[in-house]
């Protein structure tokens, strides 16, 4: 029953967390990691999935466009949760999720036509 709840609790709480950071950090000059986490997230993965989708036979009923979409989507949650278990400063992969989000419109945007 506690597990249940704290289980379903994490998700939220974690979101929570990383508003807070994001808010906490937006006001500091551009953060060098963030934006190496930024590049290789929006341009080189898609880039490398790109290429290997044009190289490589893919599974029956796996499809390019998800591949590609999500290859070009921003970064998730998840790293940001595991700065904060492991007790790594979270900072740089907020502002990562922050400016991956925000430039990811256009990343999809060309991955999508």
């Amino acid at each position: 029953m506690y597990t249940d709840f704290v289980g379903k609790a994490a998700a939220p709480a974690s979101m929570f967390a990383l508003g807070i950071i994001i808010a906490a950090n937006l006001g500091r000059s551009l953060d060098t990691c963030a934006l190496f986490i930024t590049f290789f997230k929006l341009i080189l993965f898609p880039v490398l999935i790109w290429a290997a989708i044009m190289w490589l036979k893919l599974p029956e009923g796996v499809s390019k466009d998800t591949l590609m979409l999500t290859s070009a989507g921003p970064c998730g949650a998840m790293p940001f949760v595991l700065a904060v278990q492991y007790r790594v400063n979270p900072t740089s992969i907020g502002l990562a999720i922050v400016y991956s989000t925000l430039l990811s419109l256009l990343t999809l945007a060309l991955v999508s036509q």
